[in-house]
């Protein structure tokens, strides 16, 4: 593989896909009653690397647990580990905010990442489903991040 290969798999629209693919995924499936996706997206004009948003809605009046919370936060860059053998980890938005959800709790993050990688595992396929939709269409509401799942 060349370096321009290596790179486009690591850090373009299908690291960015499966990123937002896991961040979404794994909210739809730990908190199926209390959040909802708004939007899921993937922006590909970045001249180094592709990014992505996934816009979660929670519903009125409910606080996530934060281990599980962290865990979602934690599964995007999981699912770009796995599906692409790279990613930006430590130091990412991601993991600062999984960090100070975990604050008060006493878990440390090494753990949550252990359970954000075993958990976009046991999601694989619904990831992976979610991600090959949004390469194509760079951009789903929530009705469309269902649908393909």
């Amino acid at each position: 593989m060349s370096e321009a290969e290596r790179h486009e798999r690591q850090y373009g629209p299908w690291a960015a896909a499966v990123h937002e693919s896991g961040h979404a995924v794994c909210f739809i499936r730990l908190f199926p009653r209390a959040v909802r996706i708004k939007a899921i997206e993937i922006d590909t004009h970045k001249r180094r690397f592709c990014t992505g948003e996934t816009t979660v809605l929670t519903q009125r009046g409910i606080i996530l647990s934060p281990i599980p919370h962290a865990v979602c936060l934690l599964a995007g860059p999981a699912a770009e580990f796995q599906f692409t053998g790279a990613a930006r980890v430590v130091g990412c938005d991601d993991w600062r905010q999984a960090e100070a959800l975990l604050t008060d709790s006493g878990t440390r993050i090494a753990r949550v990442w252990d359970l954000a990688r075993d958990t976009v595992t046991a999601f694989q396929p619904e990831i992976e489903r979610l991600a090959r939709v949004l390469y194509v269409r760079r951009r789903l509401d929530g009705a469309g991040a269902l649908a393909a799942i």
